[in-house]
């Protein structure tokens, strides 16, 4: 298996629709390549993470609205022409808005400090920054939201900061891998994916 082939397996397990994709082949394929693992461990964590996220929904008379919007005095036939002749340009009008409103509600969310990991009686908590002391060993994975992490410790599992920074004095301390994520372009790229499908088929030749 080649790694521009896995990209599209990698969406189908994660949208549960793995049926009909050589999954097994797929295991067996990033046994051995390091950066598409990489990848694939990169995709659950961001999928896990956005799970947490209020889905935006449309109100039920959206697409009733966006027609009265319409000018009122071109016949319905002359509308229906536009629309055939303009789907792309309609369906991103509606993609866009959608779009705008789930920004919207994103940067109005809270932003608390979360910490997710099973040795959190061990860690020292200071407003958003979270330490792992000298001495102490975080056992198993830790993933921090919204905070920096500063690991004078150890921990013995993979680190992930959500909007914030790791600081340690040098790799050694994690046996894992450390990864930091920038939420919001995640969220945008999650988001692109998945808003277009809320566009009515209609608009998209469907």
């Amino acid at each position: 298996m080649k790694c521009h082939e896995t990209e599209s397996i990698m969406h189908a397990y994660l949208d549960d629709d793995i049926d009909g994709y050589p999954y097994q082949e797929f295991l067996e394929h990033i046994k051995t390549c390091h950066k598409c693992k990489k990848h694939f461990e990169e995709l659950k964590i961001t999928e896990r993470l956005l799970k947490q996220l209020p889905m935006v929904s449309t109100p039920p008379d959206f697409v009733q609205k966006l027609m009265q919007q319409l000018p009122q005095k071109e016949s319905k036939t002359r509308i229906k022409r536009w629309l055939v002749k303009y789907p792309v340009v309609v369906a991103a009008s509606i993609f866009l808005l959608l779009f705008s409103i789930s920004l919207v509600t994103y940067m109005e969310q809270d932003n608390e400090l979360k910490i997710v990991t099973t040795d959190q009686a061990k860690l020292i908590v200071k407003g958003n920054e979270v330490i792992v002391p000298e001495g102490k060993k975080i056992i198993g994975d830790l993933i921090i939201e919204n905070g920096n992490l500063k690991i004078n410790g150890e921990v013995k599992g993979n680190v992930t900061v959500i909007n914030g920074d790791i600081l340690m004095a040098n790799a050694s301390q994690v046996d894992g891998h450390t990864k930091q994520i920038d939420r919001l372009y995640e969220w945008i790229w999650y988001n692109l994916k998945n808003l277009w499908t809320k566009i009515p088929p209609y608009f998209i030749g469907g």
